[in-house]
Order: C-alpha cells, then sequence, then structure tokens
C-alpha cells in the first residue's frame, strides 16, 4: 500500500500511519484500508485487518466529538439489540496523525442501503451541540417503515 489521500479533511495518510492505529488497539496487521464514499465531513476510512473490519474516524470538530458519539453508540449496544460498530475505541493523542481519532468495529453491521434491511440501520445524523441525534430505521409490525430519532431531550419518529 502506498500513501493515499482519502478525503480532504484527513489529507494524506500513510500505510504505517494506519498500522500505527491499529497497534494502538490491538486490532491486528492492517491488510487494506479504503476511502468511505459518503458522509458529509470526510472523516472516516474502511480499514481491514487480520482481526476484522473497522471504520476509522478521525480530525474531529470539536474535543467532545469522539466521546459523545461514543456515549451514543454504547447506550445503543448496551439498552438494544440494534447491531451499531461497538466497541468505540477513541486515542486522543495527536502522535500519529496530528489528530485524535476513533476506530469502531463494523465486522458486524453494515449499511442499510437495500430497500429492506434484515436489521434497522443506525446512522448518525447531526452533532451540533454538546449533544447527538441518532436515526434508527426499521420495518415496524404492521410492515410499514419508520425513522426515531433520538437526541437529547426528545425522540421523534418521522415517516421514511
Amino acid at each position: 500500500m502506498l500513501a493515499q489521500k482519502y478525503s480532504d479533511r484527513l489529507g494524506l495518510l500513510t500505510p504505517e500511519q494506519l498500522q500505527a492505529a491499529v497497534d494502538h488497539f490491538g486490532l491486528g496487521r492492517l491488510l487494506e484500508a479504503a476511502p468511505i464514499p459518503f458522509g458529509n465531513w470526510g472523516q472516516n476510512v474502511f480499514v481491514r485487518t487480520t482481526e476484522g473490519a473497522f471504520a476509522l474516524r478521525g480530525a474531529p470538530h470539536y474535543d467532545w466529538q469522539f466521546p459523545t458519539e461514543q456515549y451514543f453508540i454504547r447506550c445503543l449496544h448496551e439498552q438494544s439489540q440494534v447491531p451499531v460498530s461497538w466497541p468505540y475505541l477513541i486515542n486522543e493523542s495527536s502522535a500519529i496523525f496530528g489528530w485524535s481519532y476513533a476506530m469502531s468495529n463494523i465486522s458486524s453491521v453494515r449499511q442499510g442501503t437495500s430497500p429492506a434491511p434484515p436489521w434497522p440501520s443506525i446512522s448518525m445524523v447531526s452533532v451540533t451541540t454538546r449533544s447527538a441525534i441518532f436515526c434508527a430505521s426499521a420495518p415496524s409490525r404492521r410492515g410499514s417503515s419508520g425513522t426515531w430519532c433520538v437526541g437529547s431531550s426528545r425522540t421523534i419518529r418521522a415517516p421514511v
């Protein structure tokens, strides 16, 4: 693998940097990395190692971004049956990339791009204040779909 620009926000990343990030959490040997072609901020890279598939999320907008995301993902992991990318690991040091980063296990989670995914799809919609809003889409008991957005103060059901 050669150094690659994964996004404007992350810039040029070397295989050595990616392996150092993987090593920090003991996630095996780096096999490949690929840009994630969707998302709003260009903060993510798919990383595959000998231990599984992970999303590396870097260059946070605020110092509280990754801890906030970790909190909400932990809540979903511990209090629901919805598959989420867990564990959500954070390295607050900027020694490897020049910014802190998070890595989450995505081996058992896939993007809900098919018309009827077999499980709810989870996506973080917005982190605009010190709270995050997550949305989950799932078929209802009557067969129709709905989207539930969970924020810091209320839950909103919106039609799909």
